[in-house]
């Protein structure tokens, strides 16, 4: 489990569907040896912050759920992928900037 400096809620393999099926979704691709992953935690929690309830903001562990990274394609953390009904509609590779995840979940919701 990533070091939980933060607030965002960790999802596993067995909930993953489930809980990306409904509303916007934002979900982290990380790892707990990944220097950027943390370093994009507290971006994460800023973004949640000032969204509020227009998207919900989770994690997944690629190394502890391999199935869901797997499925997705994950290649390199920290991933971001916007998710809107169940349904990809963005992906980030690398680290990303606040007011940059800002714009372009804004187009989406």
């Amino acid at each position: 489990m990533v070091a939980s400096l933060d607030n965002i809620r960790e999802t596993v393999d067995l909930d993953f569907f489930e809980e990306i099926s409904k509303g916007t979704t934002l979900v982290a691709f990380i790892a707990e040896w990944c220097s950027p992953c943390r370093m994009q935690l507290p971006i994460l929690e800023n973004l949640r912050r000032d969204l509020g309830n227009k998207l919900k903001v989770l994690k997944l562990n690629v190394d502890d759920n391999k199935a869901t990274a797997t499925f997705y394609r994950i290649s390199g953390v920290p991933t971001l992928i916007l998710f809107k009904e169940g349904k990809v509609v963005k992906e980030f590779q690398g680290m990303q900037a606040l007011h940059f995840l800002e714009a372009e979940i804004q187009k989406q919701i």
